[in-house]
């Protein structure tokens, strides 16, 4: 490049034969002038100043996990002092912005990773700036920029390198251009958001390519649809603005959540949190939907009863229906009684005779040291270099903290129960919350330790060997907690304190353990704040929804040393199943995980953790990320990978392996841990309890039919012939009323309306309203299929036709209590009086009885249809030129697919009539699949499609042509077959 053709300037690289160059200096210039010069391209070419949007061999491809379209990345750094160039690194080969610029760029050449952070990342004096293109995986016209920085860059910058980035990025025409700010960016980003969207870059997020549904837990509900932002929820629920029967509509999910129906969130939330376990163990839908016209859909119920439902597997689901007033009096009040939380078993709590419990703990420990505690023992067990060493301390401790007598001259137990008495068993926090808050107060404030007490719990620590200058942790036990029933994470507060404060024998600050703390935190203000949460507003309610007596319940505290968050390199929580049901023994499991002490287990739903599943059978362990943290650059893990990934599996499995040496009558168990990695790099795990699966002996319900309307039309696939196809084609419109599928509720047709539609047959081919009605009804059911028949047409046409619905009558936990039309299947049969053409592998033929499948109307087809075209011919002039839609191509396991026709775009036949015939009309046209796609058959009846001249008409009657069959074998080649009016078949 050069201005003056005496001095000549490198103005970009690009690697292959093809380029496209737009020079963003050349409009400040008065002239320019361009040459070109090839080598050969070497290891060392690993950079270039050119991406393609699609398929460039520098784009990092992720694995895709289940169901997943995985987003490609590539990464570039725009130097400083060449301001006008974008240099795009091999982000296969080199996976961070330094890798690359300490070998490849003048200004970093071996520079370390501290100073290339520094010269980067911060406004001042940088001398580059990084980002990457990130490109969804599913093939949509579009791809994102990032642009990375720890503070917010000024937005003028910004769309300066956004329009550069652009201009070196070659996509096809139409392709959209997203802002994707990174966190650290996003609060500015929003705000200048008409700004970006203006220049060409509506901001967005990563979000809009998820295209799976999140399913946080499985479950269903029936319930009042409530939006209540995150920040508000504390204000909603206590005002009674949020009840428990309530689904919850949130931009957010907190930390802590009320007891509720269900829990739908607009922005993703966090897999294995407090909030997604409880809703786990109780059966409570929690999900983000992926689809943003859903979430919008959502919005729009708001203060209407809808029902919800949830269910992982192959292929997670979720539903929301509109219910109106479809559900009410007893039919509602015996769906709801489903959804009653059952009483739990638990281990009633006993005194030991010690406040401490210093030898080896166990499962079998809870009745004095309470879930947390004795479980614990597992992990000292197993694992005791990955584990801090702990104490307990038991129920005595509790009952005599309560047996203390406070300044009003009643004891502390006196004045919970008075507290307490009076109320409902399943009050609403509107009116609970008042009196546990002042239960919390007193029990902080009013209450103290008695002299005694205080040197017992101080004599306990010192003769476990806890250090009085380190923070100890206060760690919740309760014995309605971490049981095999239920979880109760999150309910209950852990405090930490300082010994020394406790030792010095003042009350003036500052901390010993932590001089930057002016003020002192000692151990008993920590126990107390423990103790308090015990009557938290959810862990209080949770009780007594499931039937817990008070009495034979309390508090121990399980006691280790604090984990300070400036050692916590990481932390997170796992969930992992152990299956020996079939002798071999399959260990699989998702760990969740985020940088620092930024909690999982209580986030606050700005971020995105990490997530990675691992499956391990026969010795074989694998490995896959799901999702990266937003916490952590492009490409990186929150802990080194693999290495430590598969040393925190071998952890897990050894206290996996604890677990069922102690409990040999359970073959299959799940459990969930929490653990941490810590400075310099060591692994440690906090916490381990069993979770509930869920009951295979649960009896079966049958299940209730909910209110909802649905069009179906017959399915061009795999099942039955092209003329069964086609000559049954119709829309048949199904609204369904709200019943239980007993025998009774199906001993009439559950609709409230139906509509037959094959009119382009004629106008008496339409029928609607009251089925029972029809010509020829008569109804049927048997086992769990009813058949619904009427009679249609006259003379060689007569039918009679059976609407057939195989109802999924019957449910066991989790699966959902309620169905719809579409959980059933649904097909649609018919006998004619005469004989009608049929082709068989033997030829020419004929029938009396056939049936087609029946599927949901989707219209129009949904983003990433494939479109196809096929082109068949004959000697003699005969042409056929046809368009149509297949759907995307099923992802995850499949044994094998065959794709449907979603609809013809156009089919030209040519040969037929003198002018080309040109259908567009579905019912003109209709298609059979064979076998996976093998073999393929159209059958095409002109004369249905309002586009067909009355000439061509004619023609085609005066050749004896009323339908055209093209058949595209596997092996046969092309075939093709006439129907003539008369109804007979002949080769073309």
């Amino acid at each position: 490049m050069s201005g003056d053709l005496a001095i000549w300037k490198e103005a970009a690289v690009f690697h292959g034969g093809s380029f496209e160059f737009r020079d963003p200096a050349a409009p400040t210039q008065a002239v320019r002038f361009y040459r070109v010069a090839s080598r050969s391209k070497t290891s060392a070419d690993d950079g270039r100043n050119q991406l393609q949007a699609v398929d460039d061999p520098f784009l990092v491809r992720p694995i895709a996990g289940l169901f997943e379209n995985p987003i490609h990345w590539a990464k570039f750094t725009i130097l400083r002092e060449d301001s006008t160039r974008v240099w795009f690194q091999d982000s296969q080969r080199y996976r961070f912005h330094h890798d690359y610029a300490r070998l490849r760029l003048k200004p970093f050449l071996g520079m370390s990773r501290a100073e290339f952070d520094l010269s980067t990342l911060q406004a001042s004096n940088h001398l580059a700036v990084l980002g990457a293109v990130l490109v969804p995986g599913d093939g949509r016209p579009e791809y994102g920029i990032q642009i990375v920085g720890q503070k917010p860059w000024l937005r003028d910058e910004v769309l300066h390198w956004l329009r550069l980035v652009r201009a070196a990025v070659r996509a096809p025409v139409g392709t959209q251009v997203w802002y994707l700010p990174t966190p650290e960016q996003a609060t500015a980003a929003e705000s200048d958001r008409e700004t970006f969207a203006t220049a060409g870059f509506p901001v967005g997020s990563v979000e809009r390519w998820l295209s799976q549904d999140a399913i946080y837990s499985e479950g269903w509900a029936v319930g009042r649809l409530t939006w209540v932002p995150a920040a508000e929820i504390s204000a909603a629920r206590a005002s009674g603005r949020l009840r428990s029967t309530d689904i919850l509509l949130t931009d957010r999910v907190p930390a802590e959540l009320p007891p509720l129906a269900g829990i739908l969130t607009l922005s993703p939330s966090t897999p294995n949190s407090h909030v997604a376990l409880l809703a786990q163990g109780d059966g409570i839908p929690f999900v983000w939907f992926a689809d943003a016209a859903e979430r919008e859909r959502l919005r729009g119920l708001v203060g209407r009863e809808i029902a919800l439902r949830t269910q992982r597997g192959f292929g997670a689901t979720a539903t929301v229906l509109d219910l109106g007033s479809g559900v009410t009096g007893t039919l509602r009040e015996e769906l709801l009684a489903l959804k009653q939380p059952r009483p739990i078993a638990y281990v009633p709590r006993q005194t030991l005779g010690s406040i401490t419990n210093l030898t080896p703990l166990s499962p079998a420990d809870i009745r004095w040291v309470g879930g947390k505690a004795a479980h614990y023992g597992l992990l000292r067990v197993a694992v005791p270099l990955n584990s801090q060493p702990a104490i307990a301390l038991t129920f005595d401790l509790w009952d005599q903290f309560l047996s203390q007598l406070l300044p009003s001259g009643r004891t502390l137990q006196a004045e919970i129960d008075a507290q307490l008495v009076g109320l409902d068993r399943n009050p609403e926090i509107a009116v609970l919350g008042p009196r546990l808050e002042a239960l919390r107060r007193t029990i902080t404030r009013d209450a103290r330790f008695s002299a005694a007490q205080q040197a017992a719990v101080l004599g306990a620590l010192a003769n476990a060997g806890f250090d009085p200058r380190r923070k100890v942790r206060f760690r919740s036990s309760t014995n309605v907690e971490d049981g095999e029933e239920f979880t109760g994470a999150g309910l209950y507060d852990s405090f930490s304190g300082c010994p020394s404060d406790d030792l010095d024998a003042d009350a003036a600050g500052p901390c010993g353990c932590d001089p930057s703390e002016p003020e002192e935190r000692g151990v008993f203000r920590a126990i107390q704040r423990v103790y308090a949460s015990f009557y938290n507003d959810n862990a209080f309610l949770e009780r007594w929804r499931r039937g817990v007596v008070e009495a034979e319940v309390g508090m121990a505290l399980l006691v280790h040393y604090s984990f300070p968050d400036e050692i916590e390199m990481a932390n997170g929580v796992a969930t992992v199943t152990w299956d020996a049901s079939f002798g071999n023994v399959s260990f699989d499991g998702k760990l969740v995980s985020q940088v620092g002490a930024e909690s999982v287990t209580n986030p606050d739903g700005a971020t995105r953790p990490e997530v990675v599943d691992f499956y391990q059978f026969w010795g074989s362990m694998s490995l896959a990320l799901r999702q990266s943290s937003s916490r952590v650059p492009l490409g990186a893990y929150v802990m080194p990978w693999e290495g430590d990934y598969r040393r925190l599996v071998g952890l897990l499995e050894s206290v996996a392996k604890e677990y069922a040496r102690r409990s040999p009558a359970r073959k299959r168990f799940a459990l969930d841990f929490e653990y941490k990695r810590v400075q310099p790099g060591r692994l440690e795990l906090k916490q381990v309890r069993p979770l509930p699966l869920a009951d295979e002996r649960a009896p079966a319900t049958t299940t209730f039919l909910m209110p909802s309307v649905e069009t179906f039309v017959v399915e061009e696939g795999e099942y039955s012939s092209v003329f069964a196809k086609h000559r049954l084609k119709c829309q048949l419109r199904l609204a369904t009323e709200a019943r239980r599928l007993t025998a009774v509720g199906l001993a009439t047709p559950p609709f409230t309306a139906v509509t037959w539609d094959a009119s382009h047959l004629g106008a008496s081919w339409i029928l609607t309203n009251d089925l029972a009605n029809w010509p020829g009804f008569a109804h049927a059911l048997s086992a769990d299929r009813t058949r619904d028949a009427w009679v249609a047409g006259s003379g060689s046409l007569r039918r009679t036709l059976g609407l057939l619905i195989d109802w999924r009558r019957s449910s066991k936990p989790p699966e959902s209590a309620w169905v719809t039309l579409l959980d059933g299947s649904v097909s649609l049969e018919a006998t004619y009086d005469l004989p009608q053409p049929e082709l068989t592998w033997e030829g020419p033929s004929t029938v009396t009885n056939e049936t087609v499948r029946l599927v949901p109307l989707r219209r129009p087809p949904g983003p990433g249809t494939l479109p196809q075209s096929r082109t068949l011919s004959r000697t003699g002039g005969l042409r056929v030129e046809t368009r149509f839609l297949w759907p995307p191509e099923p992802q995850g396991p499949t044994a094998g697919y065959t794709a449907p026709n979603l609809g013809f775009v156009e089919t030209r036949i040519i040969g037929l009539t003198s002018e080309p015939l040109i259908l567009r009309s579905g019912v003109a046209q209709t298609y059979s699949a064979g076998h996976h796609n093998f073999s393929e058959t159209f059958l095409f009846e002109p004369a249905l499609d309002p586009g067909v001249s009355a000439a061509q008409r004619a023609e085609l009657e005066a050749a004896g042509i009323r339908q055209l069959v093209a058949e595209k074998g596997f092996f046969e080649g092309n075939l093709l077959w006439v129907v003539g009016p008369e109804g007979k078949l002949r080769k073309f």
